[in-house]
């Protein structure tokens, strides 16, 4: 199964791709690429964990919410982190995927 490694957040992951045991050029080598929490739309409300260090630890004082979007040259995200809120790139948080999907296994 295809293996790559998100260089926003640092996170392995397995990939399914339809149709295509390998990967084309080199089955073992290891793909870079955003993982879906790193690249998925972030929404107001949604769960966020803040990315420091890499991997992404996914620890309580680093989970936040969305509390609204800013601008769009750079899109920020003012999240609210516990008892202090902070204005981040979209590069800087990872969507909670089990909060958003909490019927799957992901």
């Amino acid at each position: 199964m295809p293996f790559a490694k998100c260089p926003n957040c640092g996170q392995g992951f397995h990939l399914h791709i339809k149709d295509t045991p390998v990967w084309p050029d080199e089955p073992h080598q290891e793909k870079e690429m955003l993982c879906p929490g790193c690249w998925l739309d972030v929404k107001v409300g949604d769960q966020v964990y803040l990315i420091g260090e890499k991997p992404l630890r996914f620890h309580p004082d680093n989970l936040g919410i969305v509390l609204e979007k800013i601008g769009s040259d750079p899109l920020l995200f003012r999240v609210q982190f516990g008892d202090r809120t902070e204005l981040l790139p979209r590069d800087k948080i990872y969507g909670d995927l089990k909060q958003r999907y909490p019927s799957t296994n992901l």
